[in-house]
């Protein structure tokens, strides 16, 4: 994935109808099953079991950043595909993980933007 692809990601995150618009007003107070293993700057790394759907990933998005606003919550199912290290700021992520993230969550604008088909 080059930057110019990462940034369209992105920009797409913040401008385009995101998958979880309709959860961001749900309220729902599920615990989520995953776990941050680094935050850094404005970023989290998030790690989840494989398979979890739209829903399971929105919290999990929301609860690593908190009332952080400006954090961008990436999400993983495997350790072995995220970064070790939280970098501080989007751009900032290697190719080799941003490809293999699942999603992404931006808590300001409180939307999930799935980078990888979901199986269900």
């Amino acid at each position: 994935m080059d930057k110019f692809l990462l940034f369209g990601l992105l920009a797409c995150a913040f401008a385009c109808v995101p998958a979880g618009w309709a959860l961001a007003e749900s309220g729902d107070q599920v615990k989520s099953q995953c776990s941050v293993t680094s935050a850094e700057g404005s970023i989290r790394v998030v790690v989840c079991p494989p398979g979890l759907d739209q829903e399971a990933l929105h919290v999990a998005g929301r609860e690593a950043c908190g009332e952080e606003l400006i954090c961008n919550a990436w999400i993983w199912d495997s350790a072995e595909k995220a970064p070790k290290n939280s970098p501080r700021t989007d751009s900032d992520i290697a190719q080799e993980y941003a490809r293999e993230a699942i999603a992404i969550w931006a808590n300001d604008s409180k939307a999930l933007m799935l980078v990888k088909r979901l199986n269900k």
